[in-house]
Order: C-alpha cells, then sequence, then structure tokens
C-alpha cells in the first residue's frame, strides 16, 4: 500500500504542475482524473487479461463440437503435441505434466510452425546461461517481451533509488517496480505462459427474478454492482448493473447473448498479490527471497528467467492454475 500511495501522488504532483498534456487529451477536450492505487491495481489486472484467455476457444470448441463432432473438433484444435518441446523435463516433477491446459498458446504455436502465421507482437522469448558458458564467467540473461502496440506505449525503462532499494530495467505505466530488470544482486525476466486460467458456466436465472441464479435445488441472489458509464455528447450517464454469480461476471449481458455465461477467471478471485510479488521481486537478493517473491504472484502466469551476482541460474513459473473438478478439463463450458 505504501509504494501505491507514493506511486498516485507522484503521478498527480506530475499533473498539479500543470504541463502541456499528450495530444490524445487535447484532441478530446479531457482532463486526467487524479490518479489512485485501485487504478494501479486495476491496470495489473488488464495487462493480465491481456496476456491471458481462454474463453473463446472455449467457445469455438463448442460450436465446432456441434457441427462437426467431438473428434474432428479436436482435429481442428489439438493439444499441445506429445513429443512437443518442454521447458523443464519430463520427469522432473511428473505432477505437473498430468494435464496440459494452454491450448490457446499451443495453436497460437502451431499456428506459426505449420502455417508461417505470426507476426513483430508474436513470440517473445528470454534465456539465461550460466557464467561456464560465458567470456566473463558470469550468468548471462536475455528478455525480448513482445506486447502490442498501444497508445501509451506498454514499457518504458525506469531506475528506482531508495535506501534499500535499487532496481533498473523495464516497467510500465501504473505499476511502482520495476517488471523485467536487475537490482544489485540479481536479475530477471519475464515471458508469458499461457495457461487455461479462463472457465466459462452456463447459469440457471430465476424466471421470477432475473437477479437470482441457480446453485443446486435453490436460487441465490446475483452480486449487482452498478456502473457509472459518460457518454460524450449526453445529459446522463449510461447506469450498468453489472451481474456476477459465484463463478464470476455474466459476460453474456454485455454481448446480449440468449444464455447467460458466467466468466470464472484466477485474476478474478479473492487474494490477488501479484503486486505484492513484484515489489518483493525488486527487492530480493538471492534465489530464496526471489522463490519467496513468487509465492505471491497470481496472474498472469509467466516464463521467469533468473541470475545472480553468486553466478546462479534459474527458471520458475508462478501463477495460479485451475484445479478443476473431476469430469471438468476445462475444455468446454459446463453448466453452473
Amino acid at each position: 500500500p505504501g509504494a501505491l500511495d507514493a506511486y498516485a501522488a507522484g503521478a498527480n504532483a506530475r499533473i498539479a504542475e500543470g504541463h502541456i498534456l499528450p495530444p490524445e487529451y487535447l484532441l478530446l477536450g479531457a482532463q486526467p482524473e487524479p490518479w489512485t492505487p485501485i487504478d494501479s491495481l486495476v491496470w495489473e489486472k488488464m495487462m493480465s487479461w491481456d496476456l491471458g484467455g481462454d474463453y473463446e476457444m472455449e467457445l469455438l470448441r463448442r460450436q465446432l463440437g456441434e457441427a462437426l463432432g467431438p473428434e474432428r473438433a479436436a482435429q481442428l484444435l489439438p493439444g499441445y503435441p506429445q513429443d512437443g518441446v518442454l521447458i523443464l523435463p519430463a520427469g522432473v516433477e511428473p505432477a505437473a505434466w498430468e494435464q496440459t491446459a494452454g491450448d490457446l498458446l499451443a495453436l497460437d504455436s502451431r499456428l506459426q510452425i505449420e502455417l508461417g502465421r505470426g507476426g513483430r507482437e508474436i513470440g517473445s522469448n528470454n534465456w539465461v546461461v550460466a557464467g561456464s558458458r560465458t567470456e566473463s564467467g558470469l550468468p548471462l540473461l536475455a528478455n525480448d517481451p513482445h506486447l502490442g502496440t498501444s497508445i501509451p506505449s506498454i514499457w518504458y525503462l525506469a531506475e528506482l533509488q531508495g535506501d534499500q532499494l535499487h532496481a533498473i530495467g523495464a516497467t510500465f505505466p501504473g505499476l511502482p517496480a520495476v517488471v523485467i530488470g536487475h537490482n544489485e544482486r540479481i536479475a530477471w525476466g519475464v515471458t508469458n505462459v499461457g495457461p487455461d486460467t479462463q472457465d466459462l458456466y452456463i447459469e440457471r436465472i430465476n424466471p421470477a427474478n432475473p437477479n437470482q441464479y441457480a446453485v443446486g435445488d435453490r436460487w441465490e441472489d446475483m452480486t449487482v454492482v452498478e456502473e457509472i458509464i459518460a457518454v460524450d455528447g449526453a445529459d446522463e450517464p449510461l447506469r450498468w448493473a453489472a451481474r456476477s454469480t459465484r463463478h464470476g461476471p455474466l459476460i453474456s449481458d454485455v454481448s446480449g447473448a440468449g444464455v447467460p455465461v458466467a466468466l470464472r477467471w484466477v485474476a478474478l478471485e479473492p487474494g490477488d498479490t501479484t503486486m505484492d510479488a513484484f515489489m518483493d521481486i525488486n527487492y530480493a537478493a538471492d534465489w530464496e527471497g526471489f522463490v519467496d517473491a513468487l509465492r505471491r504472484y497470481v496472474s498472469p502466469s509467466q516464463n521467469v528467467v533468473y541470475a545472480d551476482v553468486e553466478g546462479n541460474i534459474g527458471y520458475y513459473a508462478p501463477g495460479r492454475i485451475p484445479i478443476r473438478a473431476e469430469g471438468h478439463d476445462g475444455m468446454l463450458p459446463v453448466t453452473g
């Protein structure tokens, strides 16, 4: 909380100095609202949304299954090949390979390899090599994250200096921490893992009360939050009733779909401490401190490479991955 408060105070102090605003503000005739710590947390979740996603594949898989049958659908949307390359060799942690959930990542990889489909924003990569393979005798770490182009730019370089902190690297607007970089003891880099962390649930709505849904043989109240959306040129803002079940928000409300569908996603579960993890990585001084920080990492799951001044290198893939009930493999929408 202290770092988020300080970050917000610094952003607002800069705004208050009265500098000429970026052209987007001038064209829209808009003024930036004061930055708050919640804005930083929400932007972290937006980055998680940008780097995650599977529910579209669940819908496509269901459509293909209904049109062509499950076997043909599985041929068109294959999972990761059994003999595919693994970051960690088989046998290191057998439990980790019982189920491959990254269908979307596997499909993207297959399209790139077999059909040459891809672009400049496709294919983040990072690596770390031990000092035994470098001229200096010290580890060498590199990171090349490919993200979509946006305004403002996602990445910018920063140096953070404090009594107990000296971190340098790449970060993005909204975060009071270095995302990719090094301090005086360790270096780290991240690329997207792309696991399946989203599930769709088809809910049953009470015909007598649209804000209730079925849980077993009883009706339960939804959580309803009013969102105020300002519309340019309109006298009154749009008041949107955002409905959520125990599984998550009813994303079908936005599309006007006839079937009520809720999205469950690890980034929307209570207890998202990803911001704490990033802050703690900036202060970490060794592998133990690094791993301890990543225990608090939730979403989006990342391939994190590591090196330190003692010559150690490492790899860690933190993030919450759903443990689904028997019979639910995350491939298709299920009943709520």
